[in-house]
């Protein structure tokens, strides 16, 4: 669910997710769990429960420029 919102959001606003599809990756944000190593990718067969540790990962580009944020 995620990781539709994030794609449509950065869409929405002219921009392309630039993780999605670089070197196979199949996701627009990467997401991990807890202890999980970053650059996780987002899975619907996961949940995330109260108390859980969700890392973002996010990288986007408009107009030929990307930028790279990560959220804990």
């Amino acid at each position: 669910e995620l990781d539709t919102i994030a794609e449509e959001y950065i869409r929405s606003h002219g921009g392309i997710p630039s993780c999605k599809g670089y070197y196979g990756f199949p996701a627009t944000i990467c997401a991990s769990i807890n202890d999980e190593v970053v650059h996780g990718i987002p899975s619907a067969k996961r949940k995330l429960k109260n108390g859980d540790v969700l890392s973002i990962d996010l990288v986007s580009a408009i107009d030929g420029y990307h930028g790279d944020f990560k959220i804990i």
